[in-house]
């Protein structure tokens, strides 16, 4: 029996929430905005533009929880570890402020997204029942909003010279659609496309590949194949035809590809080195307990500085990660917000995305629905 809708303010209130984490970053591109250096044409987002997406969620949230009733909440511990976890990490970067008198603002952004979403796991039913209702056509929309504005981007750079931004005209043009993001965007394609591909929407996933390809992200390739063990059932030792048809597809392009374009993809990988040795220097210092030795540290590999920066509690949570992990490549029945947080946590094992709005607004939800459905199907009515 299907859940009646929630009230139409409710409705409103989730529809805003879905354009707001959808369009905001669209401002980037058409103001030209992003951090001083990303392109030459570029300046510094006003201070105005980086705290307005924090006044709108937090009213548009506000009214959603305002009109829903909560419940209980899901019937695991896992809000109440989550909530744990989340005010140690709290107290922690309140004690670096305080002490060393910094404030890690990428930290803490994202433990406040998760603060404002926390009330996820014990709304009423009928949103989390909605969301899931309307989830295929909103990835419908998101596929069409992505492949549409990488078209205009990359249409706008190669008619009249548009740079976007980590672009720079003597050397490598990356391409991440209006939100002006390439490895972010590059993430949701592959998310896209696997999600297309199971749906037999090949047409769709030819447009989103080469829309991956072009922000020229190694942790969007990396997460084609990572996405491949997910669907393709090796780890359960059932692999899916389709998936032997897409890594057969997958290693002939490759093939293609190497052949027509051997300088480019050797000079592609030489412009890379300096990031891909940025990703791999592992020098952060070890603190037996938080703070001990020196204030928050940071790590383009976000699990690594992770690791370092709330250890030893962090091994805790890392734990529930790799077990998350492992759990999803077996798993037989497999969802769409199980592999959003699967393609998320193993993305951030390369690019700090939990400091990417709006991927980790997104995981919020989706890690909210997770239980959910796992709740359902352990416990259906």
């Amino acid at each position: 029996m299907q859940s009646p809708k929630p009230n139409i303010i409710a409705r409103i209130a989730l529809a805003s929430l879905y354009l707001l984490l959808l369009l905001y970053n669209c401002h980037r591109y058409i103001l030209k905005v992003n951090f001083t250096g990303t392109s030459p044409t570029y300046s510094d987002t006003p201070f105005f533009w980086k705290i307005l997406k924090y006044i709108i969620l937090i009213i548009i949230l506000a009214v959603l929880y305002g009109v829903t009733r909560f419940r209980k909440g899901i019937k695991t511990k896992a809000p109440i570890i989550l909530l744990g976890l989340l005010i140690f990490f709290l107290i922690v970067n309140f004690f670096n402020t305080i002490i060393y008198g910094i404030v890690f603002f990428d930290e803490l952004e994202y433990q406040i997204y998760f603060l404002l979403f926390l009330p996820f796991f014990f709304i009423d039913t009928r949103i989390l029942d909605y969301i899931q209702d309307k989830l295929p056509r909103l990835l419908r929309i998101t596929t069409w909003f992505l492949v549409l504005s990488q078209m205009f981007v990359v249409g706008n750079y190669f008619l009249y010279g548009r740079l976007p931004a980590l672009a720079f005209e003597s050397t490598l043009v990356r391409f991440g659609g209006l939100w002006d993001d390439p490895n972010g965007f590059g993430f949701m394609c592959i998310f896209l496309l696997y999600l297309n591909f199971i749906g037999k929407r090949y047409f769709v996933c030819l447009l989103l590949l080469p829309c991956a390809f072009l922000t020229y992200s190694l942790a969007a390739f990396v997460l084609l194949v990572m996405g491949f063990f997910y669907w393709s059932g090796l780890a359960s030792l059932r692999l899916r035809k389709d998936m032997v048809l897409m890594l057969a597809l997958f290693i002939v392009g490759t093939i293609i590809a190497v052949g027509a374009y051997f300088d480019r993809i050797s000079a592609f990988i030489k412009l890379k080195q300096r990031s891909i040795g940025i990703h791999s220097s592992f020098d952060l210092q070890f603190s037996p307990i938080p703070l001990l030795n020196g204030p928050l540290q940071f790590h383009e590999t976000w699990l690594y500085s992770f690791l370092f920066n709330y250890f030893p509690i962090s091994v805790f949570a890392a734990l529930l990660i790799f077990y998350f992990m492992v759990n999803a490549l077996i798993s037989r029945n497999k969802t769409v917000p199980e592999f959003y947080v699967y393609m998320f946590l193993v993305g951030s094992c390369f690019i700090p995305f939990m400091y990417d709005f709006p991927l980790n607004c997104f995981f919020m939800m989706f890690l909210a629905l997770f239980f959910y459905q796992k709740e359902r199907i352990n416990n259906p009515v």
